[in-house]
C-alpha cells in the first residue's frame, strides 16, 4: 500500500476517534472512557502527522 493511500486511511480513524470522542463526552461516560478516546484520538492523530512527514520528505 503506498503511502497515500494509507494517509487515506488514517485521515478516517481521525475522524473516527473524533466522533467517538464526541459520543462518549455527550454520553456522559465516566473520566476515563473520556480520557482513553481522547488518547486513542491522540494516537491517531500523530500517525497522521507521521505518515504525512514520510510523504513530504520523499515516502
Amino acid at each position: 500500500m503506498d503511502i497515500k493511500q494509507q494517509i487515506k486511511i488514517q485521515k478516517k480513524w481521525v475522524e473516527i476517534g473524533k466522533a467517538t470522542l464526541e459520543q462518549v463526552i455527550e454520553e456522559g461516560q465516566p473520566d476515563e472512557i473520556i480520557e482513553y478516546e481522547r488518547n486513542e484520538l491522540s494516537f491517531y492523530e500523530n500517525e497522521l502527522k507521521m505518515l504525512q512527514e514520510r510523504l513530504k520528505n520523499g515516502g
